[in-house]
């Protein structure tokens, strides 16, 4: 179970950083507009400049929705993932409590305590540290904020 919260972690943070990619082009596309737009050399009045200058907003726009809906997905796979990790860790506990309830033996306090005695190891110490997953929900919430930006820019 562990390496798979490993492997799905990495998968989830490599299709953010394929998606940041995406985002820092297109901011890099609509800053230059942006800077474009105070530059009085550029012609907005001639009915061609005008058109290109909207077929670029559109584009940038549509764009914005792709990796809006490349991070709505990521987020729903983040959400997936930690449904999966709970259900994994009850199943773990009640597991445990079924065997200390057959065998008399109190094992499960020991295996499950681990984790909340920092100097103790176990091998549940993994889907219980939400680290990985920390910093994911902030690269999502980060993403997010930074997309509406630019969607404000270009309206």
């Amino acid at each position: 179970a562990v390496l798979f919260v490993l492997r799905e972690q990495g998968s989830i943070a490599s299709e953010l950083d394929q998606l940041a990619v995406r985002r820092a082009r297109l901011f890099d596309e609509v800053s230059s507009d942006v800077l474009e737009k105070g530059n009085k050399k550029m012609n907005t009045t001639a009915r061609g400049g005008q058109n290109n200058k909207n077929a670029r907003i559109r584009l940038c726009l549509e764009e914005l929705g792709k990796i809006h809906g490349g991070y709505a997905s990521a987020a729903r796979s983040v959400l997936r993932f930690v449904a999966f990790v709970d259900l994994n860790v009850t199943a773990v506990r009640k597991i445990l409590k079924k065997h200390d309830k057959v065998t008399k033996r109190q094992f499960s306090f020991s295996y499950l305590s681990a984790y909340t005695d920092q100097d103790a190891d176990s091998h549940l110490d993994q889907l219980y540290n939400d680290g990985g997953l920390s910093s994911l929900v902030v690269t999502l919430r980060r993403a997010f904020e930074e997309l509406h930006c630019v969607e404000l820019e270009l309206l």
